[in-house]
């Protein structure tokens, strides 16, 4: 999580197609999440920090956490 903090961007002194910018989601999108899927309470501690984060995009994980989230949910029902 500290490397994501302190380091949003992968490449930053490349040109912009190839930075590579994490992209986090606000604090009331991660409430509804948790509303969605874990009937209002909250995550665990550091799944709301990397939703914080990183929840939207995330060149570490590579990943878009709506989506997966819904592809999770899914797969388990």
């Amino acid at each position: 999580m500290r490397h994501l903090k302190d380091n949003p961007m992968r490449n930053p002194n490349a040109e912009s197609k190839y930075q590579f910018r994490t992209r986090p989601i606000s604090i009331e999108e991660i409430e509804a999440l948790e509303q969605k899927y874990n009937n209002g309470k909250l995550f665990p501690k550091v799944l709301r920090e990397l939703l914080y984060l990183a929840g939207e995009t995330c060149y570490v994980f590579d990943y878009n956490a709506l989506d997966l989230m819904d592809e999770m949910q899914e797969h388990v029902r």
